[in-house]
């Protein structure tokens, strides 16, 4: 499977489920992986940095790391509008 390749940053697993607390933390899950995800798009110039200076690392391939890095940037931007940024956070919990 090729990095960062997954629609959603994680699997939801059986073990996974029990681990939130099944349906009655479901909503608990969602709002901090919400507030998460905004977290780490205020941050996505610095963890698009590490990501990019890792894979020059690894494949001494400046411009795959760029592109990579671009990906990553795309993936984590935040919506302009909240409402649509909530349904973008369901739609990667619903993927995952």
């Amino acid at each position: 499977v090729p990095l960062f390749s997954e629609r959603a940053p994680f699997k939801l697993s059986a073990e996974f489920w029990e681990v939130i607390g099944g349906w009655s933390a479901f909503k608990r899950f969602c709002e901090m992986f919400e507030a998460a995800y905004a977290v780490a798009a205020a941050h996505s110039d610095e963890i698009c940095s590490l990501v990019e200076a890792a894979i020059v690392n690894v494949s001494r391939n400046s411009d795959l790391a760029r592109s990579i890095a671009d990906g990553v940037r795309g993936r984590i931007r935040m919506k302009a509008d909240p409402k649509e940024q909530k349904i973008h956070i369901m739609n990667i919990v619903n993927d995952a």
